[in-house]
């Protein structure tokens, strides 16, 4: 195989230098992210008591149960730049602040990650998928 491009301070640089565009591009949107996250009604998790965190999971968890689809470990945690994610093992991890926004957008995210279950990506078929469980996908995703 070929050498890492972490191999020496020489390779770091060129593939940094070679990669520049896409690595500030995504620091932007890592940023906005952040920002968005930032500005949702929800109370800091600290402030969370372990009865709300327990009331979170499980307006979350009913969510996820509502459609039907398998999955693995369903997880609300206080994620730092998304509002879900899916795991290829089938485990789905779900942002607190879900539970302090309107049930649209809720089940948006929920939509969109259980989607991830059949597609393990943003392909047509994926993006069909979400519209078939969320008409509106493109309003409530904005």
């Amino acid at each position: 195989g070929s050498p890492s491009p972490f191999s020496s301070p020489g390779r770091l640089k060129a593939f940094v230098e070679n990669h520049r565009s896409w690595i500030l591009e995504k620091t932007a949107v890592m940023a906005e992210r952040e920002e968005n996250r930032k500005s949702t009604p929800a109370p800091l998790p600290e402030r969370l008591s372990k009865t709300d965190w327990m009331k979170i999971q499980l307006k979350i968890g009913k969510r996820v149960r509502h459609y039907c689809v398998t999955v693995g470990y369903v997880t609300v945690k206080n994620q730092k730049t998304r509002w879900g994610s899916c795991s290829a093992k089938g485990n789905v991890n779900f942002n607190y602040q879900l539970a302090f926004l309107p049930d649209e957008l809720l089940d948006y995210v929920v939509i969109h990650e259980l989607a991830h279950r059949r597609h393990m990506n943003h392909s047509r078929a994926f993006w069909a998928e979400v519209e078939k469980y969320c008409p509106d996908y493109l309003e409530r995703r904005e």
